[in-house]
């Protein structure tokens, strides 16, 4: 019943802020009306955290009771949009210039496919949100697809925060924050973990490389075809 609710949710939240930008770009020099509909955008980002911190409890809960799956006809690229979608404007308000690029060619050959789409899509928000959250100012993260007759892979790349090799052994351990991780921003340690987890339900794996010597981060998210 929460799952559908916050799917629900996602639909007038981003009409919101779209119409909110419009009225914004709009209204001209008028001060009173710009300082009105910056407020309603700053509301509407803050909605849309609580919703989004919400939907990661209800699926953490799911994770640690050993949830039962629901597995629906899935396109990946849409997932990927939208993950795209609300982790930008969520983190926009952070003004560090971060980009997120997709390989559009390589989702093109991915197939639909069967899976939790509710809990596929809370495992590619997470990485995603976790590319943000250790990238560098004005850094770009990339997100490429590729398939083969048993796995579906989603790769994120992008440069910041170094991992070790104790560091990408043990990021997808509950609770585990690197010490780098520790001193760039606040955390639970379990974004990849609740990865990891529902990577494992799907029949699939996270890898983490640690950080190649061009500063490269390497994250990939698999899962079984069905």
């Amino acid at each position: 019943m929460f799952t559908h609710f916050l799917h629900e949710l996602h639909s007038p939240l981003a009409l919101a802020t779209n119409c909110a930008e419009r009225i914004r770009l709009a209204v001209g020099d008028n001060p009173k009306i710009y300082k009105l509909v910056v407020d309603l955008q700053v509301a509407l980002r803050m909605t849309k955290q609580a919703a989004s911190r919400f939907e990661i409890t209800v699926n953490q809960n799911k994770v640690i009771r050993s949830f039962k799956q629901l597995m629906t006809p899935t396109q990946i690229d849409e997932i990927v949009r939208s993950c795209m979608e609300d982790t930008a404007y969520i983190h926009s308000a952070e003004k560090r210039n971060i980009s997120c690029r997709i390989d559009s060619t390589s989702f093109s050959s991915i197939p639909q496919f069967f899976a939790d789409s509710n809990l596929l899509r809370q495992a590619i928000y997470n990485l995603i949100d976790n590319a943000y959250k250790y990238s560098s100012t004005g850094s770009q993260i990339n997100i490429s697809a590729r398939s083969d007759s048993i796995r579906i892979f989603l790769i994120t790349t992008n440069h910041g925060l170094v991992f070790s090799a104790d560091d990408a052994a043990y990021a997808a351990n509950r609770g585990w924050r690197g010490g780098e991780a520790r001193l760039i921003c606040n955390g639970s340690g379990l974004g990849l973990w609740m990865v990891s987890k529902i990577a494992e339900a799907h029949d699939g794996n996270l890898v983490i490389i640690p950080t190649d010597s061009e500063g490269l981060n390497r994250v990939t998210l698999s899962w079984a075809v069905r």
